[in-house]
């Protein structure tokens, strides 16, 4: 029994996990921010591989929100921003 306990919280913690959500206490930049590679002003084709990227300032935390030309949305936390091709190919939708 307290094996099951333990296995459903590692579970619900994963999933909780997997998908970011914007903070209401968020504060938006109005500038943009330090990213390497610069990609900074792209307008990509719908067909290329997700552009993964460094953020290169210090922050208490990073969310980061990519949006299509439709308005579809990717959020990613953290200072490493990747996207699966997964996640990427909803933007086409």
């Amino acid at each position: 029994m307290k094996y099951l306990i333990i296995c459903s919280l590692v579970i619900s913690l994963l999933l909780s996990s997997c998908s970011e959500n914007i903070p209401e206490n968020a504060v938006s930049q109005n500038t943009n921010a330090v990213v390497y590679p610069d990609y900074t002003g792209l307008v990509l084709p719908c067909n290329i591989a997700p552009l993964n990227f460094n953020i290169e300032e210090e922050a208490d935390n990073y969310i980061t929100v990519t949006h299509s030309s439709k308005g579809k949305k990717l959020i990613a936390g953290g200072k490493k921003v990747q996207f699966s091709i997964k996640q990427w190919k909803k933007l086409e939708l």
